[in-house]
């Protein structure tokens, strides 16, 4: 049974990234384009740092890969995201 994206979200904001990527990562498995975005966001260096997330590894190659992804599946906003990488 997959988890919920609710789930994923929550453990995100508890501080919990690297569970909620373990999460995100089933989720985007499956084809969930706002999984995939939010997993792209944990990855962000732009967005970990508006979230004040400290000690959280950035990696903005696996930003751009799951940004796309959900730009693929529909997902416009992932687009922004993409060009604020750059």
């Amino acid at each position: 049974m997959l988890p919920t994206l609710e789930a994923a979200r929550a453990r995100v904001a508890s501080g919990d990234v690297v569970g909620g990527r373990k999460l995100l990562a089933q989720l985007a498995s499956s084809g969930d384009a706002p999984a995939m975005f939010l997993l792209a966001e944990t990855y962000d260096p732009n967005i970990l740092a508006a979230w004040a997330m400290q000690g959280v590894a950035a990696d903005v190659g696996k930003a751009r890969l799951f940004y796309a992804m959900a730009l693929s599946q529909g997902l416009e906003m992932a687009r922004g995201r993409l060009s604020a990488l750059d």
